[in-house]
């Protein structure tokens, strides 16, 4: 699951060079992307694509706890479900580096899977340094749209810019999604 339009070289090293577990731990490369998605021997294997179905999301207040009653976005279960968006192009703020694995194409800062005047090509994502200042709009960051594709449980695909989007926070990440879930 990944957009066509991402850096990453599915035939390259993975994880790729400059990983780390936790701090300061390198990672050496086992083999590649596509091997380890042929086999599944790896997970996780990372997705440039956003995929909600299932999503649980977190709190605005708290956000390492799940919580029914502060939750900014939940994604669909099933067909029925209220939201309909499924899977969509990755627009994120990095604001944290607590993560299990630290992917060096995922710093601090935008990360995009297309790509933008303001970003660089990186490993996995196209990024650019927002000199840490957490809960930034992507309205005051790009100057040019940004186009994404999102994707819907009835097979519908649209575009989209950051110009229609809202933020879903987690613990490590704002993740902007397109305003229109149905």
């Amino acid at each position: 699951f990944n957009c066509t339009l991402t850096p990453l070289d599915v035939k390259g090293p993975w994880p790729p060079d400059g990983s780390e577990y936790g701090v300061g731990n390198t990672l050496t490369p086992l083999g590649t992307y596509e091997e380890f998605y042929k086999d599944g021997t790896v997970a996780p294997l990372h997705s440039t694509y956003l995929l909600l179905f299932g999503y649980q999301g977190y709190s605005d207040i708290n956000p390492i706890s799940v919580s029914r009653s502060e939750r900014l976005f939940e994604g669909p279960t099933n067909i029925e479900s209220k939201t309909k968006l499924l899977i969509q192009d990755s627009l994120f703020l990095k604001v944290d580096s607590n993560n299990f694995v630290t992917l060096p194409g995922a710093p601090l800062g935008w990360n995009s899977t297309h790509p933008a005047e303001e970003l660089i090509e990186d490993v996995i994502y196209y990024k650019g340094d927002n000199g840490g200042i957490a809960n930034e709009n992507p309205r005051d960051y790009f100057d040019q749209q940004l186009l994404m594709n999102a994707g819907y449980l009835d097979g519908r695909v649209t575009r989209f810019t950051q110009f229609e989007t809202r933020m879903s926070d987690n613990s490590s990440a704002q993740a902007w999604i397109t305003q229109d879930l149905q």
